[in-house]
């Protein structure tokens, strides 16, 4: 059994999104990060685009940053 709750994927894309492996991460960082996070890659500022691939791909990246979020 591993010692860790996320698989490597899952660390991997912490890693990419949140800059940190999850060890590394606190309350305190996870709460100021998911915020720029949230303002950088919330689907309604995709709007402008006008397109729906952009827009769902957003919306894809923001909900996937949610659950790892939560699983942090």
């Amino acid at each position: 059994m591993s010692s860790t709750p996320f698989t490597p994927r899952e660390q991997e894309e912490i890693l990419e999104f949140f800059g940190l492996s999850p060890e590394q991460i606190d309350a305190d960082t996870l709460k100021k990060m998911l915020r720029e996070l949230r303002a950088k890659y919330h689907p309604d500022n995709f709007e402008k685009f006008g397109d729906d691939t952009v827009r769902q791909l957003a919306t894809e990246r923001f909900q996937r940053i949610e659950y790892l979020a939560e699983k942090l």
